[in-house]
């Protein structure tokens, strides 16, 4: 199953990732599911261009002890992830 755990895309480039919701979180700790990040970057509305995915590494929830600790490492390892990519391909 796909979860967007921002719940809705965001549209300030000044804030990479919204707040993680955690439902997918409590599901993945609940079921032991493996949780897979992928990164998606899209170009800004409007403007033509290339969708990046990145499949991120697996994580196991059953190294957390709580949903709310599985989600914060998550969105904390796509943060910067997504960080290093955006200063990695910025335009001068």
């Amino acid at each position: 199953a796909f979860v967007f755990p921002e719940g809705t895309r965001n549209q300030d480039p000044g804030l990479p990732l919204l707040d993680f919701k955690r439902g997918a979180f409590r599901i993945a700790k609940d079921t032991q599911s493996t949780v897979v990040p992928l990164l998606c970057l899209v170009p800004p509305k409007g403007r033509p261009g290339c969708i990046t995915v990145e499949v991120m590494s697996c994580i196991d929830p059953q190294n957390f002890e709580s949903a709310e600790a599985l989600a914060q490492h998550t969105q904390q390892l796509m943060q910067d992830r997504l960080l290093g990519f955006l200063s990695s391909h910025a335009t001068s």
